[in-house]
């Protein structure tokens, strides 16, 4: 592990945070290691790397992330800090052992999404948008409001910046995960140690005798996860937590089988916010056709050598929202005995290029 594993791996954070990439995979085969990136959704052949090079930089990033480098026969989990292009990034690491040998998959959280985005959320919404309405039902003193949606949707990045918005307003916030994502100034972030006993039941008694204002769960994943956030609920806190799921109906379906009662849940869950990925548009290859379009010039369907998207078509994602706001909860304006919908999707268009966008789109029914 010399200098020149460390420059390979600074040359490749380059150019996976400058292309925009949200996760890196390290694959290795008989003949090497391949290297991906997850760029709008896709998976992007990056780098091949001989056995030697792969190994001494899954050494290095596992020794980075503080993860036990002699340990390849279980999955591990950790995090590090680099600086890349002048600014920190944080990164979280996963690895899995296969048949192949150890697969390693960094998650990179760029620096818009950890920083000014996320306390303030994106600009120019309409005023009763989704994200209004959610944040108006989580000013409610108690209640469980959930996240949902499937893998890679950005629930974590929602989860964040309610807990951001919290903090903003001055209130007492810890948040139990297992690991922490993101640091938040501000917030009392805990990261459990299951491994050491020190688990979501020991982490919510303890969390409530620092009175707080209000909890957040990283991810709903198992039942002691599921206990600590409707129990914390219950004793007159809000909590905010994400799961992994289709929609209002998976997630009572989930939390069933985890063993809350219906009795715990009607008493408890105050609304869901389910959440979709999807990707957008280049604006560079549209103002293109737009413009040979206007001069009678035909345009291929795929545009070729793009510099915004390398042909493809697609930058960045919209996120679309849709809440559940459940009977007599969340800003008062529901109908007493009523559960209704919000039936109206909020679209965020995220540019991996740090900028940013909104538009709304209205679904009725």
């Amino acid at each position: 592990m010399g200098e020149g594993c460390s420059r390979i791996l600074d040359e490749l954070w380059e150019r996976a945070v400058k292309a925009g990439a949200s996760d890196v995979h390290f694959d290795p085969d008989p003949e090497g290691w391949s290297i991906r990136f997850r760029v709008s959704g896709e998976l992007r052949p990056a780098a091949r790397w001989d056995l030697r090079t792969g190994m001494e930089a899954a050494q290095r990033i596992k020794l980075l992330a503080r993860m036990d480098i002699a340990e390849k026969r279980v999955p591990q989990d950790g995090g590090l800090r680099l600086a890349v292009g002048g600014r920190e990034v944080a990164m979280r690491v996963a690895t899995l052992p296969t048949v192949r040998g150890e697969r390693l998959v960094v998650r990179i959280h760029s620096p818009w999404a950890a920083g000014a985005g996320l306390e303030s959320g994106p600009e120019g919404r309409a005023e009763d948008s989704v994200w209004d309405r959610w944040l108006r039902c989580l000013e409610a003193p108690h209640g469980l409001f959930l996240v949902a949606g499937p893998t890679g949707s950005g629930k974590t990045t929602s989860l964040y910046r309610v807990v951001a918005e919290w903090v903003r307003r001055g209130e007492c916030v810890v948040t139990f995960e297992d690991p922490v994502e993101r640091e938040i100034s501000g917030a009392h972030q805990v990261e459990l140690r299951p491994a050491r006993g020190f688990d979501y039941r020991r982490a919510l008694a303890a969390g409530l005798r620092q009175d707080p204002s209000a909890l957040a769960i990283g991810e709903i994943r198992d039942a002691d996860a599921a206990w600590a956030a409707v129990h914390g609920a219950l004793s007159g806190c809000r909590v905010v937590a994400t799961i992994h799921a289709r929609g209002p109906g998976d997630v009572w379906q989930r939390l069933y089988r985890w063993g809350v009662t219906p009795g715990e849940l009607s008493g408890s869950l105050a609304a869901v916010l389910t959440q979709r990925l999807r990707p957008k548009g280049c604006p560079l290859c549209r103002r293109r056709r737009r413009g040979n379009a206007a001069g009678g010039v035909a345009t291929p369907r795929q545009p070729e050598r793009c510099p915004r998207c390398a042909g493809r078509g697609r930058v960045g994602f919209e996120v679309l929202y849709h809440l559940t706001v459940l009977q007599g909860r969340g800003d008062g304006r529901e109908e007493e005995g009523r559960r209704r919908p919000s039936g109206r999707f909020q679209g965020v268009i995220e540019d991996p290029d740090g900028g940013g966008e909104v538009c709304e789109m209205v679904e009725e029914g």
